[in-house]
């Protein structure tokens, strides 16, 4: 993913397939509602640039490890 990239919209890549492998950008601050969901990601490792995590963006993705950015302003959901 570019580093001009900031934002992942609602359902941006909700049910595309199994076995993607993603890279986030170290300056993605949003992570949408949805984005994520059905995908079948393993390994989630977020930047410390995230800000806001989406209600269910990670729903049915699959995830056996996760590393939430270590960002005190987090925001998760609504």
């Amino acid at each position: 993913m570019p580093d001009s990239v900031e934002a992942l919209g609602f359902q941006a890549f909700r049910e595309i397939g199994y076995g993607i492998y993603f890279q986030f950008s170290n300056t993605l601050k949003t992570i949408g509602s949805k984005v994520f969901s059905g995908l079948g990601l393993t390994d989630v490792y977020l930047p410390d640039s995230v800000e806001y995590i989406g209600d269910l963006a990670f729903q049915y993705a699959g995830i056996k490890r996760l590393k939430l950015p270590a960002n005190p302003n987090l925001v998760i959901g609504e």
